[in-house]
């Protein structure tokens, strides 16, 4: 497991990434299998490599509240109970999450200005590796805050980071692909 004690801002990320989650590990047989989308399921698996357990995040900071994903604002919301109030977690596309973001949690946990090009360069980087990119924020909020609207988020979140991972296609569009190609359609990737 990684030293979180020393990695505030990586801890915060990674707590995100478990929290604002749908998906869950099935244990059975001594083999894990995720259960619910693969993307949040990787999330849990780099959360739990690190010493987080989703059971023991949801139990220091239950849900209250959730926006699921949608298409069209390319993210999903969490809103939690916490000792010190409620806080928001938001994952999504980098586009959706940067735009509602005005600063960030530097490496030692403390809030600073948000450098936009520094982390868009990064991002560009790990994208060019071919890896998926998600974006993680949050945002304080009220102890007795107990629901979650889109209104929420147009503003002041705090960027966590970015969390890349790789993401084959599935066996379906690999048949598909091979499908059209043996029709003799031309197959672009974008």
């Amino acid at each position: 497991p990684v030293d979180l004690a020393n990695a505030p801002v990586l801890e915060e990320c990674l707590r995100a990434g478990l929290l604002c989650n749908d998906s869950h590990l099935h244990r059975a047989d001594g083999q894990y299998t995720i259960v619910g989308d693969p993307t949040e399921g990787a999330l849990i698996v780099v959360a739990q490599k690190a010493g987080l357990t989703k059971a023991f995040a949801e139990a220091q900071m239950p849900r209250l509240a959730v926006i699921p994903f949608e298409s069209q604002f390319q993210y999903m919301a969490t809103l939690h109970q916490t000792h010190s109030g409620n806080t928001i977690y938001v994952k999504g596309s980098m586009e959706a999450i940067f735009k509602r973001c005005d600063r960030k949690l530097n490496a030692q946990g403390q809030l600073e200005p948000l450098d936009r090009d520094q982390i868009e360069r990064r991002a560009e980087a790990v994208a060019k590796q071919g890896l998926r990119i998600l974006a993680f924020a949050k945002k304080s909020v009220p102890a007795d805050q107990r629901s979650l609207l889109h209104s929420d988020l147009n503003r002041g979140l705090v960027f966590l980071g970015l969390q890349g991972m790789i993401d084959p296609p599935r066996s379906e569009a690999i048949a598909a692909v091979r499908a059209c190609q043996s029709a003799g359609i031309q197959v672009k990737m974008i």
